[in-house]
C-alpha cells in the first residue's frame, strides 16, 4: 500500500497510542522518500556530460605504438592463463622479438585497418573454489582470452579513462580512480528489477554512449570489441 494511503487509512480510525506511533511512522517514512527524491533528481541534474569536438578528437585520433607498449608493461605477468597459452609475461619476456608483429596487429586493429573476430573470443572454465570440489556450486567460472585481445582493449580503457569521469555520475564511488564506496543508499533505492540482473543490454549500452555525446566511430569500435 503507498505511504499515502496507509495515511489516510490511519488518520480515519480511532486515535490510540499505536495509531499515532503508526502515523509518525507513515510521516518520517514520507519525508525519507521525499528526500531521496529530492537528492536523486538534484544529483542527475549535476552530471557532467562529456564534451563534444575536441575529447571526441582525442577518443578517435590515431593510436600509437607507445600506447601498445605501456599497455604491456602494466599488465599482470601471470594473473591468469590465456586461451592462446601464453601468458603475459611471454610478451613481456621476449618483447624485443615480438614487438614489431604484434605492435603492428594491434595498432591495424585500433586504427580501423582490419578485423580481429579471429582473436575476440573467449573460453569460459571452471575454477574450484575448494579442494575436492564435488557440487557445482563449488566453482566459480573465468573467461579466457587472448593476450593480444587484452592488449587491444587495454588500450582503449586507457583513452576511455581521460572522459570516465564525465560519464559516471559523482554517486557512482566503486570502480572508478580516487573514489571511495560510501553510503550510497539513495542510488539502491532508485534501482530497478531489471538492473538487478548481471548482464548487460549492448544496444541500451549503445544509445547510452550516443546519448553522452560519443561520436559514431567510437561508438562503432567499442561495439566491435563486444
Amino acid at each position: 500500500m503507498a505511504l499515502s494511503a496507509r495515511l489516510n487509512k490511519l488518520n480515519g480510525e480511532d486515535l490510540s497510542d499505536m495509531v499515532l506511533a503508526k502515523i509518525t511512522n507513515v510521516k518520517l517514512a514520507m519525508n525519507i522518500e521525499v528526500n531521496m527524491n529530492e537528492l536523486f533528481w538534484e544529483k542527475m541534474a549535476s552530471v557532467n556530460w562529456i564534451w563534444l569536438g575536441s575529447q571526441n578528437e582525442e577518443l578517435v585520433a590515431e593510436f600509437r605504438g607507445e600506447e601498445v607498449v605501456e599497455v604491456i608493461r602494466a599488465m599482470a605477468p601471470l594473473k591468469a592463463s590465456r586461451k592462446d597459452g601464453f601468458p603475459v609475461l611471454f610478451y613481456q619476456k621476449f618483447w624485443l622479438v615480438v614487438r614489431d608483429r604484434v605492435e603492428k596487429f594491434c595498432l591495424e586493429v585500433l586504427n580501423g585497418q582490419c578485423d580481429f573476430e579471429g582473436i575476440n573470443g573467449m573460453d569460459i572454465i571452471l575454477i574450484p573454489k575448494i579442494v575436492s570440489s564435488k557440487n557445482i556450486g563449488w566453482f566459480r567460472s573465468i573467461s579466457l582470452c587472448n593476450v593480444i585481445y587484452k592488449v587491444i582493449s587495454n588500450v582503449i580503457v586507457n583513452r576511455f579513462h581521460k572522459v570516465l569521469n564525465g560519464c559516471i555520475d559523482e554517486t557512482q564511488r566503486a570502480f572508478v580512480l580516487r573514489r571511495q564506496i560510501t553510503n550510497n543508499i539513495f542510488v539502491a533505492y532508485k534501482i530497478l528489477h531489471p538492473f538487478r540482473k548481471k548482464g548487460v543490454d549492448w544496444n541500451f549500452l549503445e544509445r547510452v554512449m550516443g546519448s553522452l555525446g560519443f561520436c559514431e566511430a567510437w561508438i562503432s569500435f567499442v561495439m566491435r570489441c563486444l
